[in-house]
């Protein structure tokens, strides 16, 4: 069964602490709200080659969350608040 949300789009203040619930219940249903909160550190690296692999692996999973986490975060906001994320380049910049 597949989970669909319906997110007000953030105007600003006016709805600002009911998208902040929405939204972090959102992100907590898919895992990546740790991600936004700045839970999730840099991963260290290795020296062997599995090591790197590892890490290879899991930079890629940190990515793909990553992305899934800016996706909901900007979807869920008008476009006047959008333009204010350009610079943003990981979910807990946004």
């Amino acid at each position: 069964m597949e989970f669909k949300a319906q997110i007000e789009k953030l105007e600003g203040a006016t709805n600002w602490t009911k998208w902040k619930r929405q939204v972090e219940l959102l992100l907590m249903h898919h895992e990546v709200h740790d991600l936004v909160i700045g839970v999730h550190a840099a991963f260290q690296v290795d020296a062997d080659d599995k090591g790197r692999k590892e890490h290879k692996q899991k930079i890629k999973i940190f990515k793909k969350a990553d992305a899934l986490a800016q996706l909901i975060l900007v979807g869920s906001m008008n476009d006047a608040n959008v333009e204010l994320t350009p610079t943003c380049r990981t979910s807990n910049e946004t």
